[in-house]
């Protein structure tokens, strides 16, 4: 094949699998979050289990392995399109509907590599991937990194239907370029993408991750993982036109700094975070490079196999980090990204000696992977410049209006991601202090969304967050009135599966400051009380709210509060036991509270109406003491 063939062919190629990344990516992210309901009603070991059964859907596309080349491509369009339609069209998403869709769209992209040609495919991959995740992001950041499949409507159903329409056609244009004219599969490159997806899942296409690391107004979080992608398309660049390391030393050099950063990525915050990613993202990209090099001589089916492997690599490497959570793993979590970037280190390393790069591929290939991040970049400076102002704050009357809330992420018990509806409940209530509970950043089990950039971007009130399981999750207070800092900080351990935390600011009014507390408790936790009470202190006004975890028989924990001077609001309301839980399990199922100072009159107490968690946002408007 002649070099203009070629270049045509890889760019063709290039375009494909970027879009069907696009495309992929949301059905793969429908899954976390039905995975999570099932670990948080049954065990989260089964939810895993169920999870690695179905990353190994590639497998089921070996009945296709003698088709012809064109018709395994339009399957691969079929099952891909199929699956992202069908989790957008079907609202809230079945569990059954997660799972097959997941698994389709494993099965489609399978299929639609194997139809492309497994070198001209591979080959290109790193440039694919990197366009493809950089286009996933810029989807995702005009509403925040709330995506799309989890809105309903004409406008996100005629996006999806776009996305896959313009998958087909492109797959119709690359499928009549000529066959690669060298015989082979790189499966290395298969196998280095499950670590390498991790890795972006989790930190490097992270939009919360970069957020809550920084932190950084979500603008910066953009710039961020935008910075990456270009970075991560140069190095791959650099790669092509000078050729990639001749010997095994810099390549296993390559591999530690890659396993070294990725293991230390966890534990940094602030400029050392960012920097971090950016090193991380050019040599995940230069591993992946090496690997995709590699030319092996066997049977398509050697293909699934690599492609199994990769999967099921992505999500046991992802679930042992959400897991570490929950339930605490024998080592320290930072092992997981490490290992990730082992692998990748490793794979390239073991490439070394294999095939040789192609000119007229890459110039093709790194052209149109140019234009693609270029399109993302235009996205994310468009949504900076018009990303919303934040309101200013003044001072208020002597009447505060606060709302708890814990929001469990958006996740509804339906397994749907509704940021919107979270935020319309706190809009309802027309609130002066917002204190949320559980707010994910990034988690992949909520979705990968940042819930906090999304509220920010909807109320446009200036927070306060403060991490509680890690980084990604957490407390916040947004507020309309000035607030200062009081405390912030973890809580004693008490023998729950997540570590907890509290948040104190004082707001203005125009009566004084009013000490708003916010805190996430485990259930019947004497020592966090203790420890929330004495970090608080007994600054009047004051109020203390949030999941408290605690039931009104509770009488020694509930003492502990009365005896610090605090009045129950909605025992004070006239009705103890109104539920505050979205799917009571008992006649007086209240495990959110808001306590307050005798000195603070309560003119009004309510609960509001479900959505988007297992609990309902509490409402209390006080007044303040003349």
């Amino acid at each position: 094949m002649g070099t203009s063939q070629a270049t045509r062919a890889s760019a063709a190629t290039v375009v494909v699998l970027a879009l069907a990344i696009v495309v992929v990516a949301p059905v793969a992210r429908v899954l976390f979050p039905r995975l999570y309901l099932v670990g948080e009603g049954s065990s989260f070991v089964a939810a895993g289990l169920i999870g690695l059964v179905v990353y190994c859907a590639p497998i089921l596309a070996w009945p296709f392995l003698r088709l012809p080349p064109r018709v395994s491509s339009l399957l691969g369009v079929i099952g891909v399109g199929g699956a992202r339609l069908g989790v957008q069209l079907v609202h809230p998403v079945p569990a059954w509907l997660a799972v097959g869709a997941t698994a389709a769209a494993l099965v489609g992209t399978t299929c639609l590599i194997l139809g492309l040609g497994g070198v001209r495919s591979l080959r290109v991959l790193p440039l694919a991937l990197v366009a493809g995740l950089a286009l996933d992001a810029a989807a995702r950041i005009p509403t925040g990194s709330w995506e799309l499949v989890w809105q309903a409507g004409p406008v996100p159903e005629a996006m999806a239907v776009g996305s896959v329409a313009a998958l087909g056609i492109a797959t119709v244009l690359a499928i009549r370029a000529p066959a690669v004219d060298r015989p082979g599969i790189a499966g290395a490159a298969l196998r280095a993408t499950g670590p390498f997806l991790m890795l972006q899942l989790v930190f490097l296409q992270n939009l919360g991750w970069a957020g809550s690391s920084v932190p950084a107004a979500f603008p910066a979080a953009v710039a961020i993982v935008l910075t990456g992608d270009v970075l991560a398309l140069g190095v791959v660049t650099v790669m092509w036109v000078r050729g990639r390391p001749t010997s095994v030393g810099p390549a296993a050099l390559l591999a530690a700094v890659t396993a070294i950063v990725a293991y230390a990525l966890p534990g940094l915050r602030g400029s050392a975070a960012v920097v971090a990613v950016l090193v991380l993202q050019g040599v995940a990209a230069a591993c992946l490079a090496i690997a995709a090099v590699r030319v092996e001589t066997g049977s398509a089916l050697r293909t699934l196999a690599s492609m199994t492997v990769g999967a099921v690599g992505f999500l046991a490497l992802a679930f042992l980090w959400q897991l570490d959570v929950v339930r605490p793993l024998p080592f320290a979590r930072a092992a997981v990204p490490g290992l990730a970037g082992l692998w990748l280190g490793a794979t390239a390393v073991a490439s070394m000696g294999r095939g040789s790069a192609r000119e007229g591929i890459a110039r093709g290939a790194l052209a149109t992977s140019a234009v693609l991040v270029g399109m993302a970049v235009t996205v994310g400076t468009v949504t900076a410049i018009a990303w919303p102002r934040l309101l200013a704050a003044h001072r208020g009357g002597h009447e505060v209006t606060i709302v708890s809330f814990n929001v469990r992420g958006g996740l509804g018990e339906d397994g749907m991601l509704d940021a919107d509806a979270i935020a319309d409940s706190i809009a309802a209530a027309e609130p002066d202090v917002v204190l949320l509970q559980e707010v994910a950043r990034g988690w992949p089990v909520f979705g990968q969304d940042d819930l906090l950039a999304r509220l920010t971007q909807r109320l446009r009130l200036p927070y306060r967050f403060e991490p509680a399981a890690d980084g990604q999750f957490g407390n916040v207070i947004l507020s309309r009135l000035p607030m200062t800092p009081v405390a912030a900080g973890p809580l004693p351990e008490a023998g729950g599966s997540q570590r907890r935390s509290f948040l104190a600011v004082a707001v203005a009014t125009a009566r004084g400051p009013l000490l708003v507390a916010d805190a996430h408790l485990e259930s019947g936790s004497s020592a966090q009380i203790d420890a929330l009470l004495a970090a608080v202190g007994e600054e009047t006004p004051r109020t203390i709210a949030g999941d408290l975890n605690m039931k009104t028989t509770d009488t020694a924990n509930v003492g502990r509060f009365v005896s610090a001077g605090l009045v129950d609001a909605e025992g004070a309301s006239g009705d103890p036991c109104r539920t505050t839980s979205a799917a009571p399990t008992s006649s007086c199922d209240r495990p959110d509270w808001i306590w307050v100072s005798p000195d603070l009159k309560i003119a009004r107490f309510a609960t509001g109406t479900p959505s988007a968690s297992d609990h309902l946002p509490v409402i209390v408007t006080v007044l303040m003491p003349a």
